[in-house]
């Protein structure tokens, strides 16, 4: 075991390595403020804390004694040495074992005779303290014992730090025209099963606001001073095993076993985003067998975040049920939140079909930004999702038609389509753009469609589900039948696109509906 490494190697230290070891042990752990004490004289302490630091012990002076030597005569001859100090609390520090009943003499002793309270911390101290993760520099630096997996707390905290705040940048959580978030029952529920030790799996339909809910667990988790791993699955897409997903945190153990350390230390929230996005693929089973072994560690909370699928492919989450997950849906707004949302907007009176399109949130933002590009538009015109997508098309085409380049801002939606498929055939969904960028991402950007990665030239639209509806309308243009969509998008990805092109072709064309349909029944 490490820490019977840990206690033979501090018992072994030179007596002036133990004085410092100890020393620093106590003040991190116990004593903060604590002073070291000069070594060109014996005072009989070797730390102790002062005019400005004794009020961060309660008020109390506190003076240390380390010492090899663990004998009565020792300790009462540093406490001679310090009898004309003001000591409320005096510590002797040793590397060896003293039981119960010895020490319980020892405290009476220095009552007694110097009116202190004695404490002292011996080897059964000493070894489990140093053996805590926030300790593993100090031991490495000490004793030479590298922590597990030679993964130091601190470097582990940096990676988690660095991948979250990317992964949070990406969530939108914001309506266009509304300065305040929008206030969820959901992030209360999810924390209700964290206080009872439970893991969670959070569902619902696209634009519920799963992600946001995530994000502002994870500012919880900051503002408590916990580790957060906010982790959005379609980046590790890539990957096949648990080496892979050690690699993307720079970590030279496995995630699970960095997570279970520091949570140790600090506690440890954990939150898989977008984890339908690769239920597909062997990542999928990376991250399921990850978030398992997640559970039952000690101060480690973890949600993993998912639309429901297909039949076929609930087998995935039935997993994280029958492991213990409890699952919580995540709904649409209510009409009451959606009206004061319309009325932040500005919107009165607002139709009963545009209040149930304002209920989901992706729907929400897109009214929003109607409003601002189109505010004499009567929005309750819009009778359904179609309606109000075609009609943010529309608006688009419209203000980019005042573009220097005519031709460019007519085939805006168009190059949006194209984008549109090239993510869908990435397993991240993520497509590359070159430098520098045109003109035509430039714009789309602007709009809220698409958004880099981190300066990479690597982008994603900012809405999946609007992805696939550009694609789908792009498809239903050019009279694609359902086979041709298996030459040009990843199998996996084809059913949602055939359910919007069925939507549309029944909307826009009766003749190719009819076609389309009869090819999907006869499978042809």
């Amino acid at each position: 075991m490490r820490q019977d490494l840990i206690k033979t190697a501090i018992q072994n230290l030179p007596g002036d390595r133990f004085e410092d070891f100890a020393i620093e042990i106590l003040r991190q752990a116990e004593f903060p403020g604590l002073i070291p004490t000069s070594r060109s004289h014996d005072l009989g302490k070797d730390a102790k804390t002062t005019s400005l630091t004794y009020l961060l012990n309660n008020g109390q002076w506190v003076h240390v004694a380390a010492s090899k030597t663990s004998t009565l005569s020792k300790l009462k001859s540093d406490c001679k040495k310090n009898r004309q100090n003001i000591i409320d609390v005096f510590v002797f520090a040793i590397p060896e074992e003293i039981n119960e009943d010895t020490k319980a003499r020892w405290e009476q002793v220095i009552k007694l005779e110097f009116g202190w309270k004695l404490e002292v911390r011996d080897i059964r101290y000493f070894a489990p303290t140093a053996n805590r993760p926030q300790f593993d520099r100090l031991v490495y630096d000490f004793l030479l014992i590298p922590p597990p997996d030679d993964d130091f707390p601190e470097t582990i905290l940096s990676e988690f730090q660095s991948c979250t705040e990317r992964a949070l940048r990406n969530v939108n959580v914001h309506i266009p025209g509304v300065a305040d978030s929008i206030s969820r029952q959901e992030i209360e529920r999810v924390e209700e099963h964290f206080t009872l030790g439970k893991a969670v799996l959070l569902t619902g339909d696209a634009g519920t606001g799963k992600s946001g809910i995530g994000y502002f667990l994870a500012l919880r988790g900051r503002e408590k001073n916990r580790a957060v791993v906010f982790l959005d699955a379609r980046k590790v897409a890539h990957i096949h095993d648990q080496g892979g997903l050690r690699q993307f945190y720079s970590l030279k153990g496995s995630l699970a076993a960095a997570v279970s350390h520091v949570g140790e230390w600090k506690g440890c929230t954990v939150i898989i985003d977008q984890f339908d996005n690769i239920i597909s693929l062997p990542a999928s089973m990376v991250l399921a067998d990850f978030a398992v072994e997640c559970l039952g560690q000690n101060d480690v909370d973890i949600l993993v975040i998912s639309r429901k699928k297909e039949s076929h492919e609930l087998k995935l989450l039935e997993r994280l049920n029958n492991a213990g997950f409890i699952e919580l849906n995540c709904f649409q707004l209510d009409s009451e939140t959606a009206m004061g949302i319309f009325g932040k907007l500005g919107i009165v009176n607002p139709s009963e079909e545009l209040i149930q399109l304002g209920q989901n949130l992706l729907n929400l933002e897109i009214i929003a930004k109607i409003r601002s590009q189109s505010p004499n538009f009567s929005l309750n015109k819009l009778t359904d999702e179609i309606d109000l997508w075609l009609k943010f098309i529309e608006i688009l085409e419209e203000r980019e038609s005042g573009s220097q380049d005519l031709m460019e801002a007519e085939g805006l939606i168009p190059i949006a389509a194209q984008l549109a498929q090239a993510g869908l055939n990435e397993d991240g969904r993520t497509f590359m753009v070159g430098k520098p960028h045109p003109r035509a991402i430039r714009r789309l950007v602007s709009w809220g469609i698409i958004s880099e990665e981190e300066g990479t030239g690597w982008f994603r639209f900012k809405h999946e589900k609007l992805q696939d509806f550009l694609y789908s309308k792009n498809a239903v243009e050019r009279h694609l039948m359902p086979s041709q969509l298996k030459t040009e998008i990843k199998d996996y990805r084809t059913r949602n696109i055939i359910v919007w092109m069925d939507q549309l072709y029944a909307r826009t064309n009766p003749a190719y509906h009819k076609l389309f349909t009869r090819e999907l029944l006869l499978g042809e």
